[in-house]
């Protein structure tokens, strides 16, 4: 995820949510899923990804969770669990775009190392198996670095409907060599994190990635509803956020606006905030300027189990 500037509020906000209410917790009952396979940004790296490459350097404050963005298990970790899914084999980086070759996602706390993207991911992934596993699940989660590092290559719209190219190819991809189950994620709320109300996070700035998630979104939906190869399966999170964000209590939140864990970042120090750490991270729905608390992992995840539960019962 990008580790500066008000563009990461979507970044913060991609996760797999879905339908009108969040349900309880559920098994596949399926039971279709050998293991989970993960390739995209920060909102799904395990500690695997960004925090190995940076040398155990970002993220660099002790607060998060084994070199997760979080204070605990990323929601990808989550849904195996309530699948029933004994492995999670996971490639996603932190601050990863669709592809380097137009937008370079680069981490750190200066964002200065580059890191793979989700093409590269799974390019490598393919490599080391000459045939996948066709029981698999497939999450592919990213996209809106895309923006942020690509935002001066040509209009939202246009940026946006690259992103999903690229995310289709790669999709295709993993087809081509043997994977037959696919999750895809919509961006969500672009205003809704701490990061959009830091200093200087300007108002054309959150405009256009308004317009880049609506495209995104958009094409994205299109994508999954035209899939011939495989099984893909949509994930809108724009309305359940929303209705987290509108009767946070019901869900077990006290603060939906504010991070936990302030003072991580360098566009923070810049502002002269300074480091502090919330005493009750499961009350906030966000654990950094950008990323959510692994209470608001679990919802995604669930929610994640229940569109999966309607996909595969059509």
């Amino acid at each position: 995820m990008v580790q500066r500037s008000i563009v990461g509020i979507v970044a913060a906000l991609v996760a797999v949510v879905a339908g009108a209410q969040l349900p309880l917790q559920r098994r596949n009952p399926f039971n279709k899923f050998s293991q989970v396979v993960v390739f995209g940004d920060s909102l799904v790296d395990n500690g695997n990804g960004t925090f190995l490459l940076t040398n155990k350097t970002w993220p660099r404050d002790p607060a998060y969770f084994n070199g997760r963005f979080s204070d605990g298990l990323v929601w990808t970790e989550h849904l195996a669990d309530m699948l029933g899914v004994p492995t999670v084999v996971d490639h996603a980086y932190g601050s990863a775009t669709t592809n380097n070759s137009r937008s370079k996602g680069e981490s750190g706390y200066y964002s200065n190392i580059t890191v793979p993207d989700m093409w590269q991911q799974v390019r490598t992934y393919t490599r080391n198996h000459a045939r996948l596993d066709a029981s698999a699940l497939y999450i592919l989660s990213g996209g809106s670095n895309d923006m942020y590092f690509g935002a001066s290559s040509g209009s939202p719209q246009t940026i946006a409907k690259l992103a999903v190219s690229s995310l289709n190819k790669t999709a295709q991809e993993l087809y081509r060599h043997g994977a037959r189950h696919f999750v895809f994620e919509s961006l969500g709320i672009v205003a809704g994190t701490p990061s959009a109300r830091l200093p200087g996070a300007g108002e054309n700035t959150t405009l256009a990635m308004q317009r880049f998630a609506e495209t995104f979104n958009s094409e994205m939906r299109r994508l999954v509803a035209h899939t011939r190869r495989g099984h893909a399966t949509f994930v809108d999170m724009h309305k359940c956020q929303r209705m987290i964000i509108d009767d946070p209590h019901k869900y077990g939140f006290k603060n939906t606006t504010a991070a936990c864990l302030r003072g991580a970042y360098k566009d923070e120090r810049d502002a002269g905030i300074q480091r502090h750490l919330c005493a009750h991270p499961e009350e906030y729905l966000f654990f950094d300027i950008f990323h959510p608390t692994t209470h608001t992992h679990q919802l995604f995840a669930r929610a994640a189990a229940d569109a999966l539960t309607k996909s595969y019962a059509a």
